[in-house]
Parts: structure tokens; C-alpha cells; sequence
């Protein structure tokens, strides 16, 4: 049986129904659930671009997203932050940045002691790979919207 709960954002349509309207943006509820946090690093609010899709996909899976971009922004209720926010429990991040721009976010990513970090095609970087599982972090080289497509996000 599906539960039919509604709230103001979606107008009384049903969440899990398939719409055209964007999904709504339910954080204290996924907070209260205790589900994992996923940082996107390299948001867009191009829908052609894959960090796009991901972050959209990531949503419709009922996951927590927190996203990053360079410039402002925002996707179904996902306001990007610039820059280098204070976040807490980072569960993983999530990356859609080449290598080069990655060394600018070594530290920060370091600081938020992700599980995880997924290295999405194009962003692989072993330096960065070495430095984060010396530091603990389980470091991916997969493609988030396959990770989900195929039931493996986890």
C-alpha cells in the first residue's frame, strides 16, 4: 500500500506519483528518518549536464542532497551554496569537477569526513584517491546515476 502524504510544495498531488512538476524538497523529514547526506560538487542547473541528472535522481530516490556549484543556483529546492559551506554529516560526496579544480577542494573535502567519495567518469584522480583513503574514505570511481539506476547507491 502507498502511503498518499501530501504538503504545500507539490498541491495536494501525492509524493512518489510521477509528475511533470518538480519533486518537492522535504529535508526535516528525510532528517528525521536519518538519511545520509550527499554533497554534489559541480551542480548545474543545466538539465543536460550530468551532475543535473544526478542530483534530480538522487532526490527522486529520497535521498538528502546538499550541492555546490560555481555560480548560484537551485534544482527542485536544492539551493547551491559557493564556495565552501560548513556541512555536516557529509555520508558522500559526490564529484562532477576535473581534476584541476578538484586540488582546490582537497582540504574542504577532507574536512567533512565522507564515507564515501565517487569519482563520476572524467573526475578520476589518483592522487586525490590516495590522499582520501589514507585518510579513511572509501573512494569510488563509478557513475552515480548508474549507482542508482541499478540499486547499488547505498
Amino acid at each position: 500500500m502507498v502511503a498518499k502524504t501530501t504538503c504545500k510544495e507539490c498541491a495536494s498531488r501525492p509524493f512518489g506519483r510521477s509528475t511533470a512538476q518538480a519533486i518537492p524538497r522535504y529535508d526535516n523529514i528525510l532528517y528525521l528518518w536519518g538519511m545520509p547526506t550527499t554533497l554534489v560538487i559541480g551542480a548545474s542547473t543545466q538539465p543536460e549536464r550530468y551532475s543535473y541528472k544526478a542530483l534530480r535522481m538522487l532526490l527522486s530516490h529520497g535521498h538528502h542532497v546538499e550541492a555546490i556549484a560555481s555560480r548560484p543556483g537551485e534544482v527542485q529546492g536544492v539551493v547551491f551554496h559557493v564556495g565552501r559551506p560548513e556541512l555536516a554529516d557529509i555520508d558522500t560526496v559526490t564529484l562532477y569537477i576535473n581534476p584541476t579544480i578538484q586540488a582546490d577542494y582537497v582540504d574542504y573535502i577532507l574536512s567533512l569526513k565522507p564515507r564515501r567519495i565517487l569519482f563520476n567518469p572524467g573526475t578520476e584522480n589518483p592522487a586525490f584517491m590516495a590522499t582520501a583513503g589514507a585518510n579513511g574514505i572509501l573512494c569510488e570511481e563509478a557513475c552515480t546515476l548508474v549507482l542508482l539506476q541499478t540499486g547499488q547507491y547505498a
